[in-house]
């Protein structure tokens, strides 16, 4: 081992490229904002999977296509009967769409 070369090594492997990004990032870095909306986004992603896998049965979507397609669809007839029917008869027509579909009360709640 060289370690005369200690010096050298600390300006070409510091300093050196330091320089070279000099400017490069503006604006404070927000690690931890990143952390948390990443977080939020893979629990986003495996809620996603968890419906597409209980849909499959009844459906052939890839994530995107249950994403873009089916949830904005979905939405109307799993809401819309609570809202303007009667409690007992909107719940049934509810619990009828979800089982044509698949879906777990679970997958609802999320």
């Amino acid at each position: 081992q060289q370690w005369s070369l200690m010096p050298v090594h600390g300006i070409l492997s510091t300093i050196r490229p330091a320089h070279f990004v000099q400017g490069q990032l503006r604006g404070r870095q927000n690690f931890p904002a990143w952390l948390g909306k990443n977080s939020t986004t893979r629990k986003n992603i495996r809620l996603l999977e968890d419906v597409r896998n209980h849909m499959q049965v009844k459906t052939s979507a890839s994530l995107n296509e249950v994403r873009l397609q089916y949830l904005p669809v979905l939405k109307y007839p799993l809401s819309q009967p609570l809202k303007s029917t009667n409690e007992n008869e909107g719940v049934n027509q509810v619990l009828e769409y979800m089982d044509t579909y698949n879906i777990s009360r679970d997958d609802w709640n999320s």
